[in-house]
């Protein structure tokens, strides 16, 4: 089918709407996810608006895509997502921010609205990374996938940077765990609160230093295994670095093991035990606490005698407990 002729006449003040909420969402940067999220939701409004307006005329809906993609250089396919997503969230206070737009763009893709929301339940309880649910997706649609599924990915995180907080007017150290260091505010007191610092010892003290990282390299620590409880949870006497530590009960984030009273159960613990042994210490990257306050981790253990050559050799626990069929994927805490 030919596309109907289309004035820039037309289409002058949709253009216009379009390219605000370009500029807006879209040169934002990755900080303000819900700007871009709220400039999409916005494209795909006035789209929508438009096209009730040419509704009755058969292909108009193509030749506009075609249209506003040529005109604003941008990808078609983002198009039809932003009216897709104004469609499923039709009104504003629908959306959970808390989900990114990278989550939305696939979420857009299930028709079944009981689904979806499982979905948003499932990404804000585990923190569900998006290539996560997509396998997820996938698996669901094909029960034979299993292959796919079962692939645990990790964020490596970087040890030693730190959120800075702004409490009583006095700028703090955030550890994480709700722990927070009063003890360099006056190093620290020039950095706007919520950016991320790296802090390095220099024999006499601590040097502070703006950080480019993004925030999921957060929560990155030295850490010593004191109990293994089973498979998947374990107690920890954590370094937070400034000689603060903690303890805590950890749970391995996107796993579940079997009940310790099984044999199955006793073996998964057995393994955890064993990679643990001897060793010097672990690295921990901790996320939220679930539902009984435990902190989900990612564990990697090595041979290596600092915490970044630990990272390095990348022998994540969770995964090696999936790998052995010790454990299965686990995407609901």
């Amino acid at each position: 089918m030919d596309d109907i002729y289309i004035k820039d006449t037309d289409i002058s003040d949709l253009l216009k709407s379009i390219k605000a909420e370009i500029n807006t969402g879209f040169n934002s940067g990755k900080s303000n996810d819900r700007q871009r999220i709220v400039s999409n939701w916005n494209i795909g409004r006035h789209i929508n608006s438009y096209l009730k307006s040419n509704q009755d005329i058969s292909g108009y809906g193509r030749s506009l895509f075609n249209k506003l993609s040529g005109k604003l250089g941008i990808n078609r396919r983002l198009l039809y997502l932003s009216v897709q997503f104004n469609d499923i969230f039709p009104k504003q206070s629908l959306i959970d921010f808390n989900i990114s737009w990278t989550h939305y763009k696939t979420l857009v893709s299930v028709k079944s609205e009981a689904q979806r929301l499982r979905y948003m339940d499932i990404i804000l309880k585990n923190n569900l990374a998006t290539d996560d649910l997509i396998l997820l997706i996938k698996n669901e649609k094909d029960k034979n996938n299993v292959s796919n599924f079962d692939k645990l990915s990790f964020i490596k995180g970087v040890p030693y940077i730190y959120r800075l907080k702004l409490i009583n007017g006095k700028s703090m150290i955030d550890a994480g765990f709700e722990i927070y260091s009063s003890d360099y505010s006056e190093k620290i007191k020039d950095f706007d609160a919520g950016c991320l610092i790296s802090s390095s010892y220099n024999g006499k003290g601590y040097d502070f230093n703006k950080s480019n990282n993004t925030s999921d390299v957060l929560y990155t620590y030295r850490a010593y295994i004191t109990k293994v409880i089973d498979g998947d949870t374990v107690t920890a006497d954590i370094d937070l670095g400034f000689n603060l530590f903690t303890t805590r009960k950890l749970r391995l984030r996107g796993i579940d093991t079997p009940e310790i009273n099984t044999d199955e159960g006793i073996k998964s613990r057995e393994f955890v035990s064993s990679c643990v042994k001897d060793l010097d210490f672990v690295v921990v990257k901790t996320y939220k606490q679930d539902k009984y306050s435990r902190y989900l981790a990612d564990i990697f253990c090595g041979k290596g005698k600092s915490i970044n050559s630990v990272i390095k050799e990348e022998n994540f626990l969770n995964k090696q407990l999936l790998d052995k069929k010790l454990a299965v994927k686990y995407i609901k805490y």
